[in-house]
């Protein structure tokens, strides 16, 4: 792979922005980013020359919390109650889901992300085998868990899980990481919870898992009780935690738990606001997640930027909580220190060449004061120009490089039009 040159364009790297810089990749590593006009040689090197237009460099973004085999199902069950909306509509329709159908909804949503600036995503979901399959002829770096529930599980879904693990965690493709998904307490019985979580420290494997989304489960749980299963002894990404309790927030805070924030999703759902101030107070890891695209009804990562510095500005009437570049960071670097990603989530030198490219030209960014306010406050996933993922370009203005778009749709939509008959 030839070494990558980035130039001519603005670079948000490290909390601030270089106006006029360039950026130095080699394989899928960044070599440096540094202010100035780039002088070096280039024989042996792309060079891609920004000074055609205004553009920005920005970290890939993580979506934290996903379903990414739930493509078929946007829309699906909108408008109803929770408990109606997932066990009346979501889950018969999943039932009628096979391996092809997963396996194309992958791909449809890596596309969505992709078109976003998102690079890297959290999922939890069924079909392992089908959902790797497409993250790795899509390119996207992923972390991917089975979703478990233990009532008839006679199937052996936490087997496959672990042979998933075995067979595909950090392999071939680096970019494919594999953890265990136990979907929340109210679908796991307290021994299958203790079993998944001895399985995933044993492997030094991440856990995965919805935690107080619902008002029902405000009281029915204590976070301390999960700890004592062991659920929190490896690296965990709790999603939603919209209903947790100061103690709940300690054990959050002692454990170093990753909480995925998925305000548009609690809020479509009727679910609430997570007390993200009170969480941030107590020093705990919040990332961004858009969960799927059922209950959103998109894989947008830059709304749910906008809506945790608006909610919680709003919920607290602080002007300063959670600021621009706070809830940028949520979106990038804090899921990558949730997920054990050191060297991901950040624009320097001998980080993974994740880099969204947005077009500050768009009207919208325009007349641009400030830049990290006009990201979040003004910033949409239609602004970015082109995404690159571990060095390489895998969206570029309106085209999908690794796959076939226009194919994938056809054979797409000759399923989903089965799927509701």
């Amino acid at each position: 792979m030839k070494n990558k040159i980035l130039k001519n364009l603005m670079i948000y790297s490290e909390d601030k922005v270089i106006e006029n810089g360039f950026i130095i990749i080699e394989d899928n590593i960044i070599q440096d980013v540094k202010e100035g006009e780039y002088e070096g040689l280039t024989d042996d090197s792309e060079v891609f020359d920004y000074s055609g237009g205004t553009y920005l460099a920005i970290p890939g973004l993580i979506n934290a919390h996903t379903h990414s085999g739930m493509a078929p199902l946007k829309c699906a069950g909108d408008d109803l109650p929770f408990e109606k909306w997932l066990f009346d509509t979501i889950i018969p329709l999943e039932d009628k889901l096979d391996e092809e159908m997963i396996y194309l909804a992958t791909l449809i949503s890596q596309m969505e992300m992709t078109r976003n600036g998102v690079t890297a995503f959290v999922d939890m979901y069924m079909m392992l085998e089908e959902i790797i399959r497409a993250v790795d002829e899509f390119g996207m770096r992923g972390y991917i868990c089975r979703g478990l529930v233990d009532s008839g599980d006679e199937g052996g879904r936490l087997q496959k899980n672990i042979d998933a693990f075995e067979k595909y965690h950090l392999s071939s493709n680096e970019k494919i990481h594999i953890g265990f998904g136990p979907h929340s307490p109210y679908m796991c019985s307290t021994d299958y919870l203790k079993k998944v979580s001895d399985v995933a420290k044993g492997n030094n494997a991440l856990i995965h898992i919805h935690l107080k989304e619902t008002l029902s489960e405000k009281k029915s749980y204590a976070f301390k009780d999960l700890a004592k299963l062991g659920l929190f002894d490896t690296k965990t990404v709790a999603a939603h935690c919209v209903y947790v309790d100061d103690d709940d927030i300690d054990v959050l805070s002692e454990y170093g738990i990753c909480v995925a924030h998925n305000p548009s999703s609690n809020l479509k759902l009727a679910n609430g606001i997570a007390p993200v101030h009170k969480m941030l107070d107590k020093r705990v890891n919040i990332a961004l997640g858009t969960d799927s695209v059922s209950s959103n009804n998109n894989l947008d990562v830059w709304r749910e930027m906008l809506l945790v510095s608006l909610l919680h500005k709003g919920v607290t009437k602080d002007p300063v909580c959670v600021e621009a570049n706070e809830a940028l960071m949520m979106a990038s670097v804090n899921a990558a220190r949730g997920l054990g990603w050191e060297n991901v989530g950040l624009l320097k030198k001998g980080y993974k060449a994740d880099i969204a490219i947005v077009d500050m030209d768009h009207i919208n960014l325009f007349p641009n004061n400030d830049t990290i306010s006009s990201l979040v406050y003004a910033g949409r996933g239609s602004d970015v120009y082109e995404t690159m993922i571990d060095g390489v370009f895998i969206y570029k203005n309106g085209c999908y490089l690794t796959i076939d778009e226009e194919a994938i749709r056809g054979k797409f939509m000759k399923k989903f039009v089965k799927l509701y008959r």
